[in-house]
């Protein structure tokens, strides 16, 4: 494709109506440099020509920042999951809570009638809150983690599926390996998900325990409504309950990745 050429400043453009534009304003802007600085003032329609010049430079420039801006972001994504997995290849030993991967880990917690105790004195969230404390004590023997450098994101040690599509080997396809990858919101949300899931298990067996008591007594009718609205959840979306959650989880257990060594053109496609 043929571009057309300023004949000042050597910009080029595909359109001839766009190139004639900007020489107007170019050449102005080349007159003045060349020339007493007490020359006359450029009329209006010049001035606004180059105004029009100049904000579409700028705006040009802005969404290669933009641009740039976003390769840098995958970048910093891909060397954190690098340096993990170097780092996790280089260890001696590795404690079998990693090793069993995030989701054994999490299906794995334990939980007990305290943690229903505090839904029913305080909040669903408090009692989520309290199931992950307990089982994030010790965070370089936990398969999730999170950083500094990257505000509320996690990084889980799991199964990673093969995305093989070239092969028809039903042998090949479904194979997994192991390895530090992304968390996805969608597999944020079944973790909490299963820990609601048994708070609610916990609390029918509760009130079937309890079900003449809550019979009998209006004031322990009423206490029992009450329950079962918290640990139902329904005062906000699950959406809002995650959200809130990873924001508190991400100031338990960041920490500051020395990415510093790694060669951000060492990242994998």
């Amino acid at each position: 494709m043929p571009y057309y050429h300023c004949h000042f400043c050597l910009n080029k453009y595909k359109l001839k109506r766009n190139c004639e534009e900007h020489m107007i304003a170019c050449k102005e802007v080349f007159r003045i440099k060349s020339t007493d600085s007490m020359e006359e003032i450029p009329k209006a329609q010049v001035l606004y020509r180059i105004m029009k010049d100049l904000l579409s430079r700028t705006e040009y420039l802005e969404n290669e920042v933009s641009v740039l801006k976003q390769k840098l972001n995958i970048q910093q994504k891909k060397s954190i999951l690098f340096w993990l997995n170097e780092r996790l290849s280089m260890q001696h030993s590795v404690s079998d809570k990693i090793k069993r991967g995030f989701s054994f880990w999490y299906k794995s917690f334990v939980i007990t009638f305290a943690h229903l105790d505090i839904v029913f004195k305080y909040s669903l969230n408090d009692a989520i809150k309290q199931v992950l404390i307990e089982h994030i004590v010790r965070k370089n023997e936990i398969p999730i983690c999170s950083f500094s450098q990257k505000p509320n994101a996690f990084y889980v040690y799991d199964k990673v599926e093969s995305e093989n599509k070239k092969t028809e080997d039903k042998k090949q396809q479904g194979m997994c390996s192991w390895s530090w990858k992304i968390l996805r919101n969608s597999e944020f949300q079944e973790m909490i998900e299963y820990i609601h899931a048994i708070l609610q298990g916990m609390y029918i067996d509760w009130q079937k325990e309890n079900i003449e008591m809550i019979r009998r007594d209006d004031d322990k009718r009423e206490m029992n409504i009450e329950y079962m609205l918290k640990v139902s959840g329904t005062s906000i979306s699950m959406e809002k309950r995650c959200d809130s959650l990873k924001k508190w989880l991400y100031e338990k257990i960041e920490e500051k990745c020395d990415v510093s060594t790694i060669d951000f053109t060492m990242t994998e496609s």
